[in-house]
């Protein structure tokens, strides 16, 4: 495969963030909300956790997720500054958990992953003892 045909095969996207270096630092303050949102668009399942309540209407399965769904990002960002102080000097190959980037990434998985446990809560598929 020719150098030509493997820079045919990459996705879309990588050109996004190649432009992206590319706007003045006002361009990008403005334009990093809309990225933030479309990746926890596309990351975290907001439609079927919304679904899933509609089926779940008046239960203390919907009541429960109603109270902590708006609290998912403070747990986030207390579950990931606990990471930071255990593991203090874990590395992966694109840096230390205290790196901005792998950051962001950490808090966006950790909000999808508690988005999913309240889908199952609400699906009946995980249930608390009472």
């Amino acid at each position: 495969m020719t150098k030509e045909n493997v820079e045919a095969t990459k996705p879309q996207f990588t050109l996004v963030f190649f432009s992206f270096k590319k706007l003045t630092p006002v361009e990008k303050v403005l334009f990093c909300p809309y990225l933030k949102f479309m990746e926890e668009h596309v990351s975290i399942p907001c439609q079927r956790v919304c679904a899933a309540s509609l089926q779940q209407q008046n239960s203390n399965a919907l009541t429960l997720v109603e109270q902590m769904l708006p609290m998912s990002s403070e747990i986030s960002a207390t579950v990931y500054c606990r990471l930071i102080e255990i593991f203090l000097y874990y590395r992966s190959k694109t840096g230390f958990l205290s790196h901005p980037d792998i950051g962001h990434s950490c808090l966006r998985d950790l909000d999808m992953f508690q988005a999913y446990l309240w889908l199952c809560v609400l699906a009946e598929s995980l249930v608390f003892p009472a």
